[in-house]
């Protein structure tokens, strides 16, 4: 995966921004990053104008709507194939999330996210690093290490077998 932060803009020409401007705003043009399909786009903060740091600017009136967004992308080709092994099973792909992000959806609350957190997601090969700020995404990383690496270093930190550290571990 790989992450980004963007800003976008829209004219509202002194109109009422409604929930469609706001999601005309959140359409991002995928043609922006070759070889990346956006999985997540989290909007961080609204700006009319030179008023910034709205969270919601529903109701609010303004020449330009502008955003900021937290943008979470995976590979086209780990998609395709991923896909491709779904459909083998005869199963259909509803839509992709990113791990971490799942295990923050399943595992936090809505306040949480707001006073800020990270969740670290230990996975065998690698962690997964989610942090929100104001009930948005504001950081998502995956690092190359994982459960394995652990196992491994507190067995030859040790001098004892696999299964031995594996369960000191956990």
């Amino acid at each position: 995966t790989r992450s980004c932060i963007l800003e976008a803009s829209v004219d509202i020409s002194n109109k009422i921004i409604d929930e469609k401007d706001i999601k005309k705003i959140l359409n991002l043009d995928g043609n922006a990053f070759p070889n990346f399909q956006i999985l997540h786009a989290f909007p961080i903060s609204y700006s009319i104008d030179d008023i910034k740091n709205i969270k919601d600017p529903k109701g609010m009136s303004g020449k330009t709507l502008s955003v900021k967004l937290y943008v979470i992308m995976s590979g086209v080709a780990n998609l395709r194939a991923l896909q491709t092994a779904i459909n083998r099973c005869q199963l259909d792909v509803a839509g992709y999330v990113s791990s971490v992000y799942g295990a923050s959806l399943s595992t936090l609350f809505e306040d949480e996210k707001d006073f800020g957190v990270t969740v670290l997601d230990v996975g065998s090969h690698q962690t997964g690093i989610c942090c929100f700020l104001n009930g948005s995404v504001v950081f998502h990383h995956f690092l190359p290490y994982g459960g394995s690496q652990i196992t491994n270093d507190i067995a030859k930190g040790l001098l004892t077998p696999k299964n031995q550290a594996e369960r000191l571990k956990t």
